[in-house]
């Protein structure tokens, strides 16, 4: 049989070659820096193209000495950030070289395989960190900033693990408080990418399949959007992929090495049951810790530990097997003493720390009239517009070449993607709540790790590379015959191709919404100004969207202490309007002046008669049906409704896109 090698890959693995492209990547660097801040604004043209030449030319002898002395040539990729970034930013510039320099040094000192990992973690990073919100932001994300910087307690169910590892993180010194919260969530959708990245590339045994993942999922527009401002849909992607990678490894565990042939380089079956328990303990761990950020995930948690079953099912048989993995479950749950214990801190309920306050909120049960509403099947053209909303139609075609692969090649790998990105995906469709798009996180993870393992299935060299079960009675060295070399050699950079071509056409058109709001400081300016035009001692009433930026500059900055601002929610089946007015009489009874942040006309006899019309105003949508769902908030746990009542009591709050779009307007 004829042999086809790969040129795309063949070129790319000349030393020089790599070397010669570090060296183009630095002086482009080098030269971009030279021009806009290292030359003097007095220097002439004619003078400073000798100056240019000479920076481009260092610059390009320091990305080649890097890249030969340290045998790597990748980190130069962490400098092309900023050579293509489309302001000028002294920031960012350092935050490129120091990535990359740190990569340089790091790379001689980790295995072959997690370099390609810690590429993806840099460079997702920088692209995060650059495109951070600047400050404080509305609604939710304004809530997670003053929880986290004042250890109080979030909506529920809570997020306790979030709010300890976000507040160790918001100590550091890194620009304003509710900076610093939203750097957190771009670090953790960081290793959420390269996690993706790791999991695939194991699996697979090809690097370019783990790159291809983590820009399938680090692309998607809800995805990114949260990563850049405070919130948990982040770390509730990265227990997903966690989850994930241990129960890949697993499985590659319980494998047997071929017999007659070396031993499978993914497979750890020579290293005996201890390996194996370990895996297991760890999956436990991620399962638990999933489970106590966001009980949500417990869709996809159920479709895991079925293919964990398919996996071994001799685990069924050996209950001894089940203690080490449930101590480490069970460890999962230890952040909810969190609750408690901070009974009385910022938002936290008043009865956070009795029995029925404590389950009233962990498990979220004012949301679970909002669940199992709409028929799935119904919904389903829903769900495709939010597909398409997150990413181009060349992403998802790979992912539906990836589904008829597996069907061939991998039918547990079909069942355990396909089965999780299902079921979570018909659940979120019941679901009431104007978040479709960020409830659909967890399934994003396991579309992208698919779309990841297509591209490395028709990437590997050898027919075993991505070996299925039904391929183990093969021969273990198998030589490419015409057909697969051809394969090789011409379709695998095509779907490469295609899913690089579709995240990057997802990002261009992201693109003018995101430097937008990485520049937005509306909620701040609002918000202070609201603040400032507040008398002393005065009682300014708004909606969720505005309370919570005026929560956390009072809460977390200190401004206007004196100001109290409270959160005016949909209350029984009263009209949104008729419950301001009622709330502003109250306090102009008391005698204390009241600043209105929305105002509300009066309402039409029909609507006044309770049809089902939208509200005048900004309120949401008044439904009588949903009466007996917003007397929740007269409960003592809900205290004072601080909770999602945007969603939970009807009280419809603009998408992130929607925002965008209309602050672009």
């Amino acid at each position: 049989m004829r042999n086809f090698p790969a040129p795309w890959l063949d070129l790319a693995r000349h030393r020089p070659v790599r070397q010669a492209g570090a060296a183009l990547l630095a002086a482009l660097y080098a030269l971009r820096v030279a021009l806009e801040f290292a030359l003097p604004p007095v220097v002439r043209p004619d003078d400073a193209l000798p100056l240019v030449l000479l920076a481009a030319v260092l610059g390009g002898a320091a990305g080649f000495g890097l890249a030969r002395a340290s045998g790597v040539a990748w980190p130069a990729l962490l400098l092309l950030i900023y050579a293509l970034y489309p302001a000028i930013s002294p920031e960012a510039a350092g935050v490129a070289c120091v990535l990359a320099l740190a990569a340089w040094l790091a790379a001689r000192a980790l295995p072959n395989g997690w370099a390609w990992d810690m590429a993806v973690l840099l460079v997702a990073l920088a692209v995060y960190v650059g495109a951070a919100a600047p400050g404080v932001l509305p609604a939710d994300a304004g809530e997670f900033q003053l929880v986290v910087n004042e250890l109080g307690v979030a909506h529920p169910p809570g997020y306790p693990l979030y709010t300890l590892v976000g507040w160790g993180f918001a100590q550091l010194p890194l620009g304003s408080p509710a900076y610093r919260v939203n750097l957190f969530s771009a670090l953790t959708a960081a290793l959420t990418l390269a996690v993706v990245s790791h999991a695939v590339r194991r699996e697979t045994r090809a690097p370019v399949a783990g790159l291809a993942a983590a820009l399938a999922h680090g692309a998607a527009t809800s995805f990114w959007l949260t990563a850049t401002q405070a919130s948990i849909r982040p770390m509730a992607a990265l227990f997903t992929a966690l989850a994930l990678d241990a129960l890949l490894a697993y499985r590659r565990a319980k494998r047997p090495p071929h017999p007659g042939g070396p031993e499978a380089p993914g497979s750890q079956a020579a290293q005996g049951a201890g390996r194996e328990n370990r895996i297991l303990a760890r999956f436990a761990l991620c399962v638990g810790l999933g489970l106590t950020h966001h009980a949500s995930l417990v869709f996809v948690v159920a479709v895991f530990v079925a293919a964990l079953v398919a996996a071994d099912r001799a685990l069924l048989r050996q209950p001894r097997r089940w203690l080490r993995p449930g101590l480490a479950f069970a460890a999962g749950f230890l952040p909810w003493l969190y609750l408690p214990l901070r009974a009385g801190a910022v938002l936290a309920p008043a009865d956070i720390n009795t029995w029925d306050g404590f389950w009233n909120h962990v498990l979220a049960r004012g949301f679970e009239g909002d669940l199992f509403v709409f028929a799935p099947l119904a919904r389903l053209p829903v769900m495709g517009e939010v597909l398409t909303y997150q990413w181009h139609g060349l992403v998802l075609a790979a992912g539906a070449a990836a589904a008829l692969l597996m069907l061939w090649r991998d039918r547990w790998l079909l069942a355990t993607l396909g089965g999780a990105f299902a079921l979570h995906t018909l659940v979120t469709a019941t679901y009431r709540a104007p978040q479709t798009v960020e409830y659909m996180t967890p399934a994003y993870v396991c579309l992208a790790a698919a779309v990841g393992w297509v591209v490395g299935a028709l990437a590997s060299r050898k027919l075993g590379a991505v070996v299925a079960p039904r391929e183990l009675e093969a021969p273990w060295e198998l030589r490419e015959s015409t057909l697969v070399g051809a394969v090789h050699a011409y379709v695998t950079p095509l779907v490469a191709a295609v899913v690089i071509l579709g995240g990057a056409l997802t990002f261009a058109a992201n693109l003018p919404s995101l430097l937008y709001l990485h520049a937005d400081e509306e909620a701040r300016d609002f918000a202070t100004r609201l603040l400032d035009a507040t008398p002393d001692g005065a009682v300014l009433l708004a909606n969720w969207h505005r309370v919570t930026p005026l929560w956390y500059l009072q809460g977390a900055e200190g401004q206007r202490p004196d100001v109290e601002a409270v959160y005016v929610y949909p209350d029984g089946a009263e009209p949104l309007s008729a419950t301001w007015a009622r709330r502003i009489g109250v306090y102009l009874e008391a005698g204390r002046p009241v600043v209105v942040q929305s105002y509300f006309p009066t309402p039409t006899p029909r609507q006044a008669t309770g049809s089902r019309r939208r509200s005048a105003g900004r309120a949401g949508w008044r439904m009588p049906r949903r009466a007996a769902r917003c007397r929740r908030a007269s409960r003592p746990w809900s205290r004072p409704c601080r909770s999602r009542a945007a969603s939970r009591c009807g009280a419809r709050r603009p998408s992130t896109r929607r925002v965008a779009m209309r602050r672009r307007r």
